[in-house]
């Protein structure tokens, strides 16, 4: 058991095929929860992509200070929860 308070910010991103979030920069530590699942293209700092396949259901974890554009191109959309781990 923890006894400090954990504090998180929970979004839901809902994708189009073909709808991206755009170059960003996480401020925190977080998780990401798919719905549906789907194929994803990741694009890193250095221009480099990575084609992605999520499992509907798995999760994630990923750490502050990444950077990247998720883009979605799975034909049906896809769905993911992300649950930012924020300071206290």
């Amino acid at each position: 058991t923890c006894a400090l308070p954990i504090y998180v910010r929970v979004t839901r991103f809902d994708f189009a095929q073909g709808s991206a979030t755009g170059r960003h920069v996480h401020e925190h530590d977080y998780v990401i929860i798919t719905g549906a699942g789907g194929d994803f293209v990741i694009t890193m700092p250095d221009g480099s992509t990575l084609d992605m396949h999520q499992e509907a259901g798995a999760a994630y974890t990923r750490t502050r200070g990444t950077e990247h554009d998720v883009k979605c191109v799975s034909p049906t959309g896809a769905y993911f929860i992300e649950i930012e781990l924020l300071d206290a």
